[in-house]
């Protein structure tokens, strides 16, 4: 990739953290080549996120999860806060072009970095990136894309309703494990949601 600047996303960097998935390696080794040949920018958020990301979805210990977040802070990329003044732009774009707040900040980040590309995985991000005029970028190659899949469809619940109900059983589960269990019956294996009699 032939630029100076670049701003990364977080499912990139959330990718390169989990060892048993399959993108790690193009994640990884994008990010070992990213730290001698270009400046890699992100926003502090994505931090938050990424924690978040690790802990709902892939279910990982708090303790392992915090200790992926700080270690990735210490790391060459720099995570900026956006300036103020780019508070209605980021809103618009997000309003506009339908993207995650995050996203917003990024595109904010890359405009106050002139940053030349931005690197995702998320398809409906990249092509807002390219109407804009910057380079979007993807380390993850289409045979790569197919082992996820199978790996996602393995190892997490199906998008959506499913995840979502996972997730709340996941935390019933540390605070009240009967409840969690009546919960898992109650949506017949996270399908559907309780009926309210």
């Amino acid at each position: 990739m032939m630029v100076k600047r670049a701003v990364i996303d977080t499912n990139i960097l959330v990718y390169a953290m989990l060892e048993d998935h399959p993108a790690y390696h193009d994640c990884y080794n994008f990010l070992l080549e990213a730290e001698t040949n270009f400046t890699l920018y992100s926003s502090v958020e994505t931090l938050f996120e990424i924690y978040r990301i690790l802990r709902v979805f892939y279910q990982l210990d708090p303790r392992a999860a915090i200790e992926k977040v700080v270690q990735l802070e210490s790391s060459s990329i720099l995570f900026l806060e956006t300036q103020s003044k780019s508070v209605r732009d980021i809103l618009e774009s997000i309003q506009q072009k339908l993207i995650h707040a995050n996203d917003g900040r990024l595109l904010a980040i890359a405009r106050e970095t002139a940053s030349e590309a931005i690197i995702t995985d998320d398809r409906h991000f990249g092509k807002v990136i390219q109407e804009l005029n910057l380079k979007w970028v993807t380390p993850i190659q289409d045979s790569t894309r197919m082992e996820m899949d199978a790996w996602e469809q393995m190892n997490l619940p199906p998008k959506g309703l499913p995840r979502i109900l996972a997730s709340i059983f996941n935390y019933l589960q540390q605070i009240a494990p009967e409840v969690a269990r009546k919960f898992h019956s109650d949506t017949r294996n996270f399908t559907s949601l309780p009926e309210i009699l």
